[in-house]
Formats: structure tokens, sequence, C-alpha cells
């Protein structure tokens, strides 16, 4: 992919863990991939404490993404972003899913995204683990509704009109790929987290958590209709301060280890 770069930061293969340093497009993204539920619990953990007053107003967006297996319609892996951090839990290796994600997955006042993201419910509730999301939107329909953007553009149109993202490509060679593998290959790794990180960018910017409010409002439905579940949020600054998005980066993530059999250092 073009604009991106990807540097390996940690690698345990005991615990199925590998971090990485991903900048796309001059954006830095804190990428974890693991098959490890202990992993994902830290991860969450993380995410939940640096954006708690989002999450407490109703206002927390979450890009979430899925590749699927090969020759199959049941997801492969799930990846999900809040601000510039990264999850790409790889389903096929997990041996269960932790609860604190099947809530947080399934919280009401969480608002996930996507693009083009249809089949992705079917896809992750069809799954070996049976995966519900609650709110899931697609931004193009967000994008059509507040911004009068055709619908039926693709995420790197979408990425260049509303983040001026030039020259984004999601080469689909890299889609198609086998995502059944245990060891996901460094443009795989990309592939999913910038699917996810653009995905987080559009509904923050296009304030996704109020659509439902937004639409209801516009088409003069009655305001305490159970969609809106959000009543009246606290003020606040829309974007996201970079004290919320990079917490902590001293931790062991984030350790510039280096295991040989992780691959090379850039793609």
């Amino acid at each position: 992919m073009r604009n991106v770069r990807i540097k390996p930061t940690f690698c345990d293969r005991r615990y199925r863990r590998r971090t990485f340093t991903i900048n796309c497009n001059n954006r830095t993204i804190l990428t974890t991939v693991t098959s490890t539920p202990a992993v994902v619990r830290s991860w969450l953990h993380r995410v939940i404490i640096s954006f708690s007053r989002h999450l407490h107003t109703g206002r927390l967006v979450v890009g979430l993404g899925v590749q699927w297996r090969e020759n199959s319609s049941t997801a492969a892996t799930l990846q999900l972003c809040v601000g510039r951090f990264c999850l790409i839990l790889q389903l096929l290796y997990t041996t269960r899913i932790p609860l604190c994600l099947r809530r947080f997955l399934s919280n009401p006042s969480i608002t996930f995204v996507g693009v083009w993201n249809s089949r992705d419910r079917e896809m992750l509730s069809q799954s070996r683990h049976v995966i519900d999301i609650d709110h899931l939107i697609d931004v193009r329909h967000v994008a059509a509704e507040k911004r009068g953007i055709a619908s039926q553009v693709s995420m790197e149109r979408l990425a260049e009109m509303i983040l001026g993202m030039d020259g984004l490509d999601k080469p689909e060679e890299i889609g198609r790929s086998n995502w059944n593998v245990s060891l996901l290959s460094h443009k795989q790794v990309v592939y999913a987290c910038v699917d996810a990180f653009v995905s987080f960018c559009l509904g923050r910017d296009l304030d996704a958590w109020d659509w439902n409010r937004y639409r209801n409002k516009n088409q003069g439905a009655f305001a305490g209709h159970a969609v809106c579940f959000v009543a009246q949020a606290a003020p606040m600054d829309p974007q996201y301060s970079s004290d919320d998005e990079i917490a902590a980066v001293e931790d062991e993530d984030h350790q510039y280890h280096y295991d040989e059999d992780c691959g090379s250092y850039f793609m």
C-alpha cells in the first residue's frame, strides 16, 4: 500500500502477540496482532481507560473491519481501531472470545463503523465464536446524508474527500489473500489495520455516534425514540485529543524487541 510504512516493535511467540508501528499518511497507529484472550483484555482495558469520557457520554466511535476465510463466508479476523490503537484478532486461532470484548461489542452506547460492511455482522455471527455487534454503521450512508456524498463511493475516495488522505489504496489481491494463515504477512497487517483506522477516522469526523439522532431530527421523528441512546451528552471537544489517543506508550508492548522469525522491519 502506498504512503504506508510498517515497523515491528514486539514479537512474543509464546503469547501469540506481535505489535507494530504503522505510519499511514503521516498518522501513527500502534497495532497489536494476536489470538490470545489475555492480550485482547489488556488492549481493551487500555482503550476503555483512554477513552472513558467518550464512552460515558455515548460518543465513542470504533472502526471495525472483518477479513474472511478463503472460500468461506465466516470471519477469519476482527480488527478494531480507536484513536491510534488498533487490534487485529485472529479468530481462527483464538480459543475463546473474552467476555469483556463481547460486552464491548454489544454495548449500545458504542458506535462501530466501517465501509461497505453489510456482511460483517453476518460473518461474525456465523463464526465459530458467534460474535454479536449491537450498533454497526456503514459510514457511506452517514456521509451521504450529512455531506451529500454519493453512497457508492469507495473507502479510498471517502478518505480523500473527508480526511484529505491522498493516494490511499487497498490492493484487491491483499484483501483476497489467504487470511487463514497463523502468521499474517506485513502486507496483510497493514491492510487490516488501515481498513479499521480509516473507518474510525471517517466515523469520528462525521460524528457517526450522532447519526441516528441526526436522522430522527431531520425526519421529524419522536425525540425519545429508542435508537437515540444519548439524550444529553456533556459538551466536549469532538476531536480525540492526542493525550487520549496515545496513552502510556512506554509499556512492554512498545519496547523495541525484535524476533528474527517475525519478518523484516519494512515491507
